[in-house]
């Protein structure tokens, strides 16, 4: 454990909201972009999720710590008395319209949101939301007897996926289950409420396993189309699974993008690259756990930039 995260420890234990806060205001210039999957659904086993309440209290936690900023604000250079945080959620998930936008208007905050427009092709389930399913129903053999598939549960099944497009495009027809997913009118009506809409591609692809031109393709097709349906010029990108390389990166700056979001759960920082933007995935912490987190990042900020 570095020294900054040990501090942060102590501080969480003892006196840990005021002297927190203390501590984080002293942070300056520092900041953090959390991620989140879905919010408000139960019983998920391989989707991140987190109940509405849970949601609710780490968002006032966020308020009381420093301010929430547009994702892309946070890129930019300030000096601020306080730290600063960013929220994005990630696929297509209705929670995002059902669940999340009215928590997000009643605490006016902003967020981002990184969609894939799947809706808008008539594609089915993720092939992960496939395996929550088949995990839920105790369906997971029968999927693997009728693919041929060899999975001895469900994460090693979503690194087959994620390792192979071929095998999550033939999970995700195994569903008999109809989508769920955000409409053209749920993303206008999330535009309209002052929220962000990014990029996450259509298909969700572990981009680094592509080709050339896959990447290529996959960084931009229906990239338009959230665009009309949106009514917003798309300038953020999220990488599917959080995965980049320096390929993929270059890519992703190519297609124009002003900043990309991986899944490195590090703090947002002076040195930050712009396609390199990490962020970081609570999960179900409670509010004790969730702050020490926060603190542990922010410190850890201090320390590397004086290294």
């Amino acid at each position: 454990m570095t020294r900054g995260g040990a501090v942060a420890r102590r501080l969480a234990s003892r006196g840990w909201a005021n002297s927190l806060l203390r501590r984080i205001a002293a942070e300056r210039g520092r900041g953090l972009v959390l991620v989140y999957h879905r919010v408000g659904a139960s019983g998920s086993h391989v989707v991140p999720t987190i109940s509405e309440e849970l949601f609710t209290r780490q968002l006032t936690l966020l308020t009381e710590l420093g301010s929430i900023v547009p994702a892309e604000d946070l890129l930019r250079p300030e000096r601020s008395d306080s730290a600063r945080f960013a929220l994005t959620f990630d696929d297509d998930y209705l929670s995002h319209r059902e669940q999340v936008l009215p928590i997000l208007l009643e605490n006016r905050v902003p967020a981002t949101f990184f969609l894939s427009g799947r809706s808008l092709f008539g594609l089915p389930r993720y092939s992960f939301e496939v395996i929550d399913d088949l995990l839920a129903t105790g369906s997971l053999t029968k999927l693997e007897r009728t693919l041929g598939i060899e999975a001895s549960d469900g994460e090693t099944l979503l690194a087959l996926c994620a390792a192979d497009p071929s095998v999550a495009k033939r999970v995700e027809e195994f569903s008999q289950l109809p989508p769920e997913h955000l409409k053209a009118t749920d993303v206008a009506a999330m535009v309209a409420a002052g929220m962000t809409i990014g990029f996450h591609t259509l298909e969700h692809p572990n981009l680094p396993s592509l080709s050339d031109a896959d990447i290529a393709l996959a960084v931009e097709r229906g990239r338009d189309d959230i665009e009309t349906a949106a009514g917003v010029t798309i300038r953020l990108f999220a990488y599917p699974y959080g995965r980049t390389d320096k390929r993929v990166s270059e890519a992703v700056a190519r297609a124009g993008y002003a900043a990309a979001f991986t899944g490195v759960p590090g703090p947002v920082t002076g040195r930050t690259r712009p396609y390199q933007v990490p962020r970081w995935e609570p999960g179900p912490l409670d509010e004790r756990a969730f702050v020490a987190e926060i603190a542990i990042r922010l410190n850890r900020a201090v320390h590397e930039e004086r290294m």
